[in-house]
């Protein structure tokens, strides 16, 4: 007895402007996994997005108006080693109560937890219609992307030349 394959056919995947899969895309298939791989996206996203306003704050705003400010760099690969201790375990504590109040509402079970939706700025989105409401989402997300390939090339243009020239002096 052969066994034969069965051929299926194949469904193009819906395509955002910049190449990859879109939101809707991944919302219609659903494979084991897809809204933890979501959920990842954005949350790196949104980091990277923060990541790249941190990276040229101080540059153009100065730092903050506290006596262990005084003496750290303006440059941001070297004044991660320069803060004191403290300040870094308050970050670090920060960090955990914020990635705790967030895992409670990802791993909750909650059968109506929308991928991304932490309560945070939700009332943009009251109001509008379902295809507005899609179209914001695609726009955050092409943010985030946009912001993740942004901060990789400033920590590496910084740590090259030392300097992110079109965007600031050197530091």
């Amino acid at each position: 007895m052969r066994l034969r394959a069965r051929v299926l056919p194949r469904r193009r995947p819906s395509r955002s402007l910049c190449g990859l899969p879109s939101a809707g895309s991944a919302q219609r298939r659903r494979p084991p996994g897809a809204a933890q791989v979501r959920e990842a996206e954005l949350m790196h996203g949104r980091q990277a997005m923060l990541a790249t306003v941190g990276f040229v704050f101080p540059k153009l705003f100065g730092k903050l108006p506290v006596d262990w400010a005084k003496d750290i760099s303006l440059n941001p690969l070297e004044a991660q080693y320069q803060i004191p201790p403290v300040a870094l375990g308050q970050i670090a504590i920060s960090i955990a109560i914020a990635e705790g109040l967030r895992s409670r509402i990802v791993f909750s079970n909650d059968p109506d937890y929308v991928v991304g939706d932490h309560g945070f700025g939700a009332g943009m989105l009251k109001g509008k219609s379902e295809a507005q409401v899609k179209d914001m989402k695609m726009k955050e997300l092409a943010h985030c992307r946009l912001a993740m390939v942004a901060i990789t090339g400033m920590f590496f243009q910084t740590a090259i030349t030392g300097s992110l020239y079109p965007l600031v002096d050197k530091f």
